[in-house]
């Protein structure tokens, strides 16, 4: 019997390290295990890796910014029909585009923060997920949804996902596991105890919240706490850099950037706690990363939020609520439970399933 192909388009594992790339990559570590001899995948990016085994498309992503639609409107959709796939994956949930009925298309809505949330983006970003983001949803015959909560927004607004939509957890890696190092948190001019923030820097992750309830929290603190960001510049954070060079406390505030995994795991390890004061979130992957660590979260109650944070044991503020949050803050930390529903390879697993029920 001839192989079916499934084209995934991996484009976010060369051009971001936020939450898209991370699925993606555990994606690939687990989706040949668990596929069977009739599938065949094909990876469309724009770099090559030498160690990954899959096929690989190189696609080169265009170096002038309106030639970036040729690549995702023409060049991939004639790569998925020059090489007579069955399906397509779009992680992104930008896409696929222009595809043959007779391919299935699949793809990843992790979050609608353009559509609820425009004045958190560029124009860019939430004019061209408006006009074309319905078409996407309508067309699709799989829509995979990171939480419940995210379902429901998708089916809210766009009712032609109701019959198509699945929700599949996101998972957390292995390596992510109690690990402390010393060395490393002085090496960064880093104490315990320690508050962690992490995520990208953009008007919508609440940072002017928690700056405002850390300033509360250090007018008692006998311990001399630090609060530590770890994450990329993002759009809009001029306003947020301005905060931070006339913060009264700046000086008990780190800002690292982009991180290793290998470092990340140290400093979730070591944190009192994470927080994540966002407005709004489709999953919340630091949430299951800081557990698996052993740290306790204080996270927004909005969104997907409160819902994977109960799951997690995450303390509860409601959103911009800098009082309520410095008063949580000031919490003993202590061992928590943990809650094995978050797991790459089930998540891979029930993909796999439901493409298979379109093939």
């Amino acid at each position: 019997m001839k192989k079916k192909r499934i084209l995934l388009i991996g484009d976010a594992l060369d051009d971001q390290n936020a939450g898209i790339h991370t699925v993606i990559k555990e994606v690939l570590q687990d989706i040949k295990e668990l596929s069977r001899e009739e599938v065949e995948f094909l990876l469309i990016r724009k770099k090559k890796d030498p160690d990954l085994s899959l096929k690989q498309i190189v696609i080169p992503g265009p170096k002038i910014p309106g030639l970036a639609f040729l690549r995702v409107f023409f060049i991939i959709p004639l790569m998925a029909i020059r090489y007579n796939v069955s399906a397509v994956v779009e992680f992104a949930h930008f896409g696929p585009f222009n595809l043959p009925k007779k391919i299935k298309r699949v793809t990843y809505i992790h979050d609608l923060t353009p559509i609820l949330f425009p004045q958190y983006h560029v124009f860019n970003g939430w004019f061209l997920h408006k006009l074309f983001l319905p078409g996407i949803i309508r067309r699709a015959d799989l829509i995979m949804a990171d939480s419940h909560h995210t379902a429901q927004d998708i089916r809210k607004l766009y009712p032609d996902a109701d019959q198509k939509t699945c929700i599949n957890y996101l998972g957390v890696s292995d390596k992510f596991r109690p690990q402390k190092d010393e060395g490393l948190l002085q090496k960064n001019g880093i104490r315990q105890p320690y508050f962690l923030f992490v995520g990208t820097i953009e008007p919508r992750k609440g940072i002017d919240t928690l700056l405002a309830a850390f300033e509360i929290f250090k007018e008692g603190d006998q311990d001399q706490h630090q609060l530590v960001i770890i994450g990329s510049m993002g759009w809009k954070m001029k306003p947020i850099t301005d905060l931070l060079e006339n913060y009264k406390y700046k000086d008990y505030v780190i800002y690292l950037g982009f991180v290793d995994l290998s470092h990340l795991v140290v400093y979730y390890s070591m944190a009192k706690f994470l927080i994540i004061p966002s407005r709004y979130e489709g999953f919340g992957l630091p949430i299951i990363e800081a557990m698996r660590c052993g740290t306790r979260s204080i996270v927004s109650r909005n969104s997907s939020l409160e819902e994977i944070g109960r799951l997690c044991g995450s303390l509860l503020f409601e959103t911009d609520n800098s009082n309520q949050l410095a008063k949580l803050m000031q919490s003993q930390d202590q061992a928590i439970e943990q809650y094995d529903g978050f797991d790459w390879k089930v998540h891979t697993k029930i993909l796999m399933d439901n493409i298979r029920k379109l093939l």
